[in-house]
């Protein structure tokens, strides 16, 4: 009964860690191109998708659960040109850094 349990507890321990860390995450920070202040409340979205967030009051963003691929990220603000960064890669289990100064 004990060896069934053992083996029990390392498989669980094997399909556990390699189910985690299959998605990654984008974040960086929006700023001011003139002036580099952070531009809090800015909207970063994923091209063509529903996913994005909000920066923070210190221009900060980051997008979780996001797929290992590339993705094109969009941000705006009201009074700023819309920029685009295009083919940012994301990787299992890293978080990729994308600054946006608008």
């Amino acid at each position: 009964m004990k060896f069934n349990t053992t083996i029990f507890l390392i498989l669980f321990g094997l399909i556990s860690s390699a189910t985690l860390g299959q998605t990654g995450s984008i974040k960086g920070r929006v700023f001011n191109s003139i002036n580099n202040e952070a531009i809090p409340f800015a909207t970063i979205a994923i091209d063509s998708t529903s996913t994005g967030t909000i920066s923070d009051l210190d221009g900060n963003f980051k997008i979780d659960n996001l797929k290992p691929g590339t993705y094109n990220l969009v941000s705006s603000f009201i009074g700023f040109k819309k920029k685009i960064l295009y083919e940012v890669r994301v990787t299992s289990g890293r978080t990729t850094q994308a600054n946006f100064d608008l």
